[in-house]
């Protein structure tokens, strides 16, 4: 075997590696796509992608949480709160995600929305998109049963999205499907002092 034959066979090498490179590549992008993998993929470029009513989505962060306190106890795992939450929210088999973040908006930096992102078939749509209409510098989602909490017009079979701007209040929004689309109570009041620990 000579020189060209090595030149061939380093090539063919490097050619095996580009396309299985390509391969893994292109299959974790479907998988993050779908409906196990979605989480990992909610960035501010996602919501930019997928949120084009509102100018410069971003999401929540830690950063916003200024109080020292809500700061530590949102850290806590325990808290059982997240700006990310994820659920079958009208039970129709397939997976949601409620986001909570902000936008250039009417009140600089305490413009707030949440949105609704489901997957079918490995496809992202947009389900649901609400404009607070308070400003807020920070805010918490939790996840409850329709059963355990008593919002009017819920349907008790599904989900109710708790939407907390402060640590230990009972006053709170709440987001739920009613059978035909998704809504939002913007001011709740529901005795536990939210968000609450589990």
């Amino acid at each position: 075997m000579g020189p060209q034959d090595n030149i061939f066979q380093v090539r063919n090498r490097y050619t095996r590696v580009f396309f299985i490179t390509i391969l893994v590549t292109v299959t974790f992008t479907l998988l993050s796509l779908s409906e196990g993998g979605v989480f990992s993929e909610i960035d501010n470029n996602f919501l930019k992608r997928y949120v084009t009513q509102l100018k410069s989505p971003r999401l929540m962060t830690v950063g916003d949480v200024k109080l020292e306190y809500e700061r530590a106890w949102f850290m806590d795992p325990e808290s059982g709160c997240s700006f990310v939450v994820k659920g079958d929210f009208n039970k129709d088999g397939y997976i949601d995600y409620a986001v909570i973040g902000k936008y250039d908006g009417p009140y600089p930096d305490k413009s707030i929305f949440i949105a609704i992102f489901s997957t079918k078939s490995g496809k992202v749509t947009t389900e649901f998109l609400y404009k607070h209409g308070v400003a807020h510098d920070r805010g918490f989602l939790c996840l409850e049963r329709g059963d355990v909490v008593n919002i009017r017009n819920v349907d008790k079979r599904f989900d109710v999205i708790i939407v907390s701007f402060a640590y230990g209040t009972d006053y709170v929004s709440a987001i739920a499907w009613d059978g035909r689309r998704y809504f939002c109570t913007e001011f709740e009041y529901i005795p536990g002092r939210y968000p609450r620990k589990y």
